[in-house]
């Protein structure tokens, strides 16, 4: 009843009832007001010929007096039909014009027109709530891996930003409050072909809802959120939200990896940065005395996690009372040098901007070399538009701490590749001695430095009669990375991570590693070779031929179709 079919004769009644009874009065004269035939006999309309010259005169298309000459009294009647009937349609148009330019109509309009887009989608998406800079960065990565989207924003500017910026890729969209269950459901939550729900918003309690109600509402989604506090973490753990992404937090532990281990450290930047271009050296961190400018929820987590290290840290706030800042704090913003002189930038090895404003970050920074431009200063800044990327850049800083990058890069691998987030996780808590062996083997083992990530699951295959092999004649690793045309050559590919059905894994499986049935691979190489890995797992013949040797290729056109792929 709340179509907006419905609302429009709803508010038209008075001037849809209005013109009825015109016509209907117009009409019913016409039939008794005696008129004269062609040989003068008394004659008078039909109801069809009535009707008939009331609609084409009451919309003044045209007139003729049909189907004869009219006599006075009709050509009376005409006339005053001719004044009512524009009347009519003169109040009822603008009637119309009014509620067609009703924000509320429009916005049911909008509302009904996206949740038919929505309904029509007949493949996966994700539903992306909050379209700032993280939004839009997901989108824009989701769309390069073919994967579709749904947005949400409370903001109508951004809405009309993702029409302009994203013209080329089918994204429905809408302005609207994603804390409201009625919004979530029109964009798609119970949608068969809805896999998650990404909660990308600035807004902790905001994100807190949008995680709360997606999954009280539908179950079997994926609900991954953004969050900036523990406490906020903790409570979307407690309503089973499936990845909780805090970027302060991410980024601070990745800054003391390098300290305590620049080789996985190596490993975890060469795997999350988006071109996974190897790195050749890790960055040197000093370890002497920090200062941490800004002790807000990105302040609390690096100055927390240098600690950890044994890095002693000064704190600069210029509101200590509101950030809980410690008791020999420094008051000021760090952007004047007097501020970092008090701090003890001379003795200091590190510097870390840590505000909420990027304009003042960038100033402590550049204050800061100045103060020590003879003396070597590791500089940390936080940016928090992407827009100004480029500044940053030209900034020279030895690292960047950009919330959006952090929290999209982490989706995408958990979207893309769900095994790399537990493979990085088991690398970070092995030996030295192991790290090296991995980098080695990583570095020796492509031709080119930007190799892809992807998962093979045995659960998922489609062929039976490799399933069979699988379980009944000893498939090993060494098997799918052989080439499928010549089974001497061996893949430019390395498999990392075996899950096995009892959520148990195996790092690094050797070749000779016999593959289960239920086991979840994770491989990393060039896309030559993903793509053979997946052709050996869908043909039994290719199988068997990498495997025994059994000669498959036959004939002129099947070697043709070999070389091209």
């Amino acid at each position: 009843m709340s179509s907006p079919i419905f609302i429009v004769l709803q508010r038209l009644r008075y001037p849809l009832l209005l013109l009825v009874i015109v016509y209907s009065v117009l009409i019913f004269g016409f039939t008794v007001i005696h008129g004269v035939d062609d040989k003068g006999n008394p004659w008078t309309m039909s109801f069809f010929h009535a009707f008939y010259f009331v609609s084409f005169m009451g919309s003044t298309i045209g007139f003729g007096e049909i189907p004869y000459e009219f006599t006075d009294a009709q050509r009376f009647w005409t006339i005053l039909g001719i004044y009512a009937s524009v009347i009519s349609w003169l109040y009822s148009i603008g009637r119309l014009l009014q509620v067609l330019k009703d924000p509320a109509f429009q916005l049911m309009m909008t509302e009904s027109m996206f949740s038919k887009r929505v309904n029509r989608i007949n493949e996966p998406f994700y539903l992306i709530c909050g379209y700032g800079d993280t939004g839009k960065l997901l989108a824009h990565g989701l769309s390069e891996l073919n994967i579709r989207c749904v947005v949400i924003d409370k903001l109508q500017q951004r809405i009309d930003d993702l029409a302009i910026e994203e013209q080329d890729i089918n994204i429905p969209s809408l302005c609207a409050n994603a804390i409201f269950p009625e919004v979530l459901e029109l964009a798609g939550l119970k949608h068969d072909k809805c896999l998650g729900v990404l909660a990308l918003t600035h807004d902790n309690q905001v994100n807190l809802k949008i995680a709360i109600t997606a999954k009280l509402l539908n179950k079997r989604v994926n609900v991954i959120s953004r969050a900036d506090t523990n406490e906020v973490m903790a409570n979307m753990a407690s309503f089973e939200t499936d990845h909780i992404i805090n970027p302060y937090q991410m980024f601070a532990k990745r800054l003391a990896l390098a300290i305590r281990s620049p080789e996985a450290y190596l490993v975890y930047e060469w795997f999350t940065n988006a071109d996974h271009r190897l790195i050749d050296e890790p960055p040197v961190i000093p370890k002497g005395k920090w200062l941490i400018c800004g002790f807000g929820r990105f302040g609390k987590s690096v100055s927390q996690y240098l600690e950890y290290e044994g890095i002693r840290t000064k704190v600069i706030e210029a509101r200590p009372q509101q950030t809980d800042a410690p008791g020999d704090v420094v008051v000021g913003s760090g952007t004047e040098s007097i501020t970092l002189k008090d701090a003890g930038i001379m003795e200091a090895s590190g510097v870390v901007a840590g505000t909420d404003n990027d304009s003042n970050n960038l100033s402590i920074i550049m204050t800061a070399k100045e103060i020590k431009k003879h003396h070597h200063l590791f500089t940390v800044a936080r940016q928090n538009y992407h827009r100004n990327t480029r500044v940053f850049q030209a900034a020279n800083l030895d690292l960047v701490m950009q919330p959006a990058i952090i929290v999209v890069r982490e989706i995408l691998a958990l979207i893309k590749t769900p095994l790399l987030s537990e493979f990085l996780t088991l690398v970070t808590k092995q030996k030295k001695a192991w790290i090296n062996i991995l980098v080695s083997k990583l570095s020796g083992t492509f031709e080119s430095d930007t190799p892809h990530v992807w998962t093979v699951s045995t659960s998922l295959l489609k062929s039976s009669l490799v399933k069979n092999m699988i379980k009944d004649e000893g498939v090993i690793i060494d098997d799918l990375m052989r080439n499928i045309s010549n089974r001497e050559r061996k893949l430019s590919c390395l498999a990392l991570l075996i899950k096995h059905n009892s959520d148990k894994y195996t790092l690094l499986p050797s070749p000779e590693h016999v593959i289960q049935y239920g086991d979840e691979i994770l491989f990393c190489g060039d896309h030559k070779s993903a793509d053979s890995i997946h052709a050996l797992l869908q043909y039994d013949y290719m199988l068997r031929y990498v495997k025994y040797n059994e000669s498959y290729r036959k004939g002129v056109v099947w070697n043709y179709f070999l070389k091209r792929t």
